[in-house]
């Protein structure tokens, strides 16, 4: 049987190429119903993977309070609540919008994401105004 870690990094590994499968499709998708719009992969690729890990982690979490319930209920309460909402907003990221991008980057406490982000929201925070018609 398999350690955690492996655990851990199989489903990293995974995550990863399921999210660039599906981020160049829904990109595709993207440019062919808004041509004059810049490419969003980037964007699809950070928010597929935010929602994935974060739910697979929150059931996770939610497992481990089951099966053992003696580590600490409220702590894994906790931690799937967060993992959740973490979710959520890695979704609303996924639909463009510029609050969930902006709490998205700062909440991975990723200073390398941050640049990234930073760089790619720069090129694309006209586009996401959420008066804009598209």
């Amino acid at each position: 049987m398999p350690n955690i870690s492996t655990l851990v990094l199989g489903i990293y590994a995974g995550t990863i190429f399921v999210a660039l499968a599906f981020s160049r499709q829904f990109n595709k998708e993207f440019q062919d119903k808004y041509p004059s719009k810049r490419p969003f992969t980037w964007g699809f690729f950070i928010s597929i993977v935010g929602v994935l890990i974060s739910a697979i982690a929150g059931y996770i979490y939610i497992l481990d309070v089951i099966l053992e319930p003696h580590k600490g209920v409220y702590m894994g309460l906790v931690k799937a609540t967060t993992s959740f909402i973490t979710a959520v907003v890695y979704y609303f990221m996924f639909k463009r919008n510029r609050v969930a991008w902006v709490i998205g980057t700062v909440g991975s406490l990723n200073p390398i994401l941050w640049i990234i982000n930073g760089i790619y929201l720069k090129h694309r925070w006209q586009e996401m105004d959420p008066n804009r018609k598209e």
